[in-house]
């Protein structure tokens, strides 16, 4: 019973078909032939030769009305604009069936002629049509090369060249030098924040014109940041799709539009690309995982920003670290006083990750070095000469620059007096033998200076005097024949610490 239904409904559609070819009219021939080559000329991507060769064999197989059918000689069906034969008029009702279109249009069957010109059994032919001149000849050629592989009827040599005939003589003076652009409009694509920075919650909102006619999906292609290849995204016949930012990547975003058909890919140029860039433009953080601290390991906090993703964290000090207020700097006291540098050591703290030196400036303190754990002196340098100082140092345990996250030790302060300016000695000369006189300039509140001296000049220098409330020394008992060198350093007694200025410039004399 089945299979007696399923012929009576052939017979049917066939009946159907073939009465409907005598009902084609010349103007819906003529609007046919229009849709047919901006199609070609269009989705298809083929000049208006190649165009013209394939509208002379549609021409000769079906006058251009889709309904036409008829039986070969094996009674098997053939039907549409080209006349697909047995099985290839099956494929087309089920490619039709398949992606929602009317197998008896125009536009269900220039589709599936684009689906069977991408397979691998006719790629050769669109290829070939592809490179045709745009020309008279070209259009016979195509118009040959369309019969002969894709038509193949009998006596196929004597056809392809009666259609290659037609197609030159009388497509291509209608259709070789007027070619449709209706039927594909470069696409133009908009976004709402081309050029601009946007936050990281917001939408941005794509819309796009043109393209070809017989295009009814699209892609929205859009690169992320850190990607190197597009994102496709179907967009279902819409000229306009809304993209949520909240939870992507920031930074800088490309996108284009395609057309889509329902085939096996995309048609027709893509738009050009529009680019935006995305921030976070105040971080809506939340706490997203906790690491509790140990006696002696730091804990953690991390926070997740709710709009972009973005990480931050903060440390949770280990028990040990947080007792750092309880314990003190035990000593503190200065190791050097030399010219324009104060050396400083002190006594470590347990648990401290480092150690912060301020210096007083007027009733303020001012951090001048952030050390590591394992310090335990410092040398300040640029000091001003017979200058009080006044530092601090007390150790941290945390992080060194927000003080939210951090615990300060108790400390110590220190005042020290830097060294007077450095003499400068004016005169070495001999007054005797075995002598050398030297005069040397004040510096200031000096207690006293200290004469040094070498018999070489880039030897070691020995000190020679100390001499308290003048600015000359006679150097007794030197070597006869030698050359002697002097230098000169000043000195301030003080507490806790002697200063001594550099030396001063050398001088010598040669002794008799």
């Amino acid at each position: 019973m089945k299979k007696a239904f399923s012929c009576v409904y052939s017979i049917v559609i066939m009946l159907a078909l073939v009465a409907s070819c005598f009902t084609a009219s010349a103007s819906s021939t003529g609007s046919n032939k229009r849709a047919v080559f901006d199609f070609l000329t269009g989705e298809a991507g083929l000049n208006s030769a190649a165009a013209c060769g394939i509208m002379a064999n549609i021409e000769h197989e079906s006058n251009f009305n889709p309904t036409t059918v008829a039986r070969d000689r094996n009674g098997l069906l053939s039907g549409g604009l080209c006349m697909w034969n047995g099985v290839r008029f099956k494929n087309l009702q089920n490619f039709c069936y398949k992606n929602g279109y009317n197998y008896l249009s125009v536009n269900g069957q220039l589709r599936f002629l684009m689906h069977e010109l991408r397979s691998d059994s006719f790629r050769h032919i669109y290829s070939y049509l592809k490179n045709v001149s745009n020309s008279a000849s070209g259009a016979y050629d195509a118009a040959y090369y369309w019969c002969y592989y894709f038509e193949i009827p009998s006596n196929r040599a004597s056809k392809a060249a009666q259609r290659g005939a037609k197609a030159r003589d009388s497509y291509w003076p209608v259709y070789g030098k007027t070619l449709y652009t209706a039927a594909q409009t470069p696409l133009s694509l908009s976004c709402s924040a081309a050029g601009k920075t946007v936050d990281a919650a917001s939408k941005v909102t794509f819309s796009w014109t043109g393209g070809a006619s017989y295009v009814e999906n699209y892609y929205l292609c859009i690169k992320q940041p850190g990607q190197e290849k597009y994102t496709r995204i179907s967009v279902n016949g819409a000229k306009k799709y809304t993209l949520k930012l909240k939870g992507r990547k920031t930074g800088s975003y490309c996108a284009f539009v395609i057309g889509k058909d329902s085939g096996s890919g995309t048609v027709g140029k893509a738009s050009k690309v529009v680019s935006f860039t995305v921030k976070c433009l105040g971080h809506d953080y939340e706490k997203s995982a906790v690491k509790k601290p140990t006696k002696t390991e730091n804990g953690k906090i991390v926070y997740t920003c709710t709009k972009c993703g973005a990480k931050s964290s903060s440390v949770v000090l280990s028990y040990n670290r947080q007792n750092l207020s309880k314990q003190p700097l035990k000593s503190l006291a200065v190791s050097a006083a030399v010219g324009d540098r104060i050396g400083l050591k002190w006594s470590g703290v347990k648990g401290a990750d480092g150690y912060f030196v301020f210096q007083a400036s007027g009733n303020k303190w001012v951090l001048i070095k952030t050390l590591p754990a394992d310090s335990r002196s410092v040398t300040v340098t640029g000091l001003n000469p017979n200058t009080a100082y006044r530092f601090l140092v007390r150790a941290y345990a945390g992080s060194a620059t927000n003080k939210k996250l951090r615990v300060l030790s108790g400390y110590k302060t220190v005042t020290v007096t830097t060294a007077p300016s450095a003499p400068v000695l004016t005169s070495v000369f001999r007054p005797a033998k075995g002598q050398a006189a030297l005069i040397w300039t004040s510096s200031g509140t000096a207690d006293g200076y200290l004469v040094y001296y070498s018999y070489s000049k880039k030897g070691s220098y020995k000190q020679l005097a100390n001499v308290h409330g003048r600015t000359g020394y006679v150097a007794q008992n030197l070597k006869s024949g030698k050359t002697v060198y002097f230098k000169v350093c000043a000195y301030k007694k003080g507490s806790p610490i002697t200063a001594f200025s550099d030396f001063s410039n050398g001088g010598y004399a040669l002794i008799k």
